[in-house]
């Protein structure tokens, strides 16, 4: 994959910082989940900021390409090191643009690669949508 932001990793928590000057931050955190069996599977809520924000003003910038394609690099990359992996990551809406970042996600997410399986849902909590996201390795 071509034309990445070049990231610097502290700690769990990778950063770039675009050719406009945005700063985008992005880190997993991990949650034990118990099947009906008793096994433990760990889940990564996966976050991803523009400027140490969950919201975003407005749709001024133009496209850019390069944070696509870092965003894509980022999952590959932990898949690669993590195949059994679940990451499961939310678009919420308190700015009214949650769905926006959805359509977005999911329309970045096709270039991940096939083995990775995508499943996107919405549903109302607390009278606000969230969008959210569930990337599970299926085979190789």
């Amino acid at each position: 994959m071509s034309h990445l932001y070049n990231v610097t990793d502290s700690d769990g928590l990778a950063t770039f910082i675009t050719d406009l000057g945005d700063t985008y931050s992005s880190y997993f955190l991990e949650y034990p989940l118990l099947d009906a069996d008793g096994n433990e599977h760990i889940v990564l809520n996966f976050d991803f900021l523009c400027n140490e924000n969950f919201e975003c003003k407005t749709f001024t910038k133009k496209h850019d390409l390069k944070i696509k394609n870092t965003f894509i690099n980022l999952i590959s990359n932990y898949f690669d090191n993590h195949e059994h992996a679940i990451i499961v990551y939310f678009c919420y809406n308190q700015d009214g643009l949650g769905r926006h970042r959805s359509i977005t996600f999911r329309k970045w997410l096709k270039d991940l690669p096939g083995h990775i399986s995508k499943t996107f849902n919405s549903t109302e909590y607390n009278s606000n949508i969230i969008y959210s996201s569930i990337l599970i390795v299926c085979s190789r």
